[in-house]
């Protein structure tokens, strides 16, 4: 299972920064953080551990950018 979080301000984000996303997955283990990115044109997200060069990295960016995009059609 995966989540996408908004980091604000009192999650360590920047006032005057563009928006930053933090995925978490819980594969049964616990959540803990996969991915973090910004929302802007031609960013280079963030991987942790074992998802640095997986092949689900692609799809689970391009949902995470659906949700920002379109909330509440998903």
């Amino acid at each position: 299972m995966f989540a996408l979080f908004h980091v604000g301000v009192s999650a360590g984000g920047h006032p005057l920064g563009p928006s930053e996303y933090r995925i978490e997955c819980n594969d049964g283990a616990g959540p803990r953080e996969i991915c973090r990115f910004v929302d802007e044109p031609g960013p280079v997200p963030e991987w942790r551990g074992a998802w640095i060069g997986d092949e689900w990295c692609d799809w689970i960016l391009e949902r995470a950018r659906k949700l920002i995009a379109q909330p509440e059609n998903t």
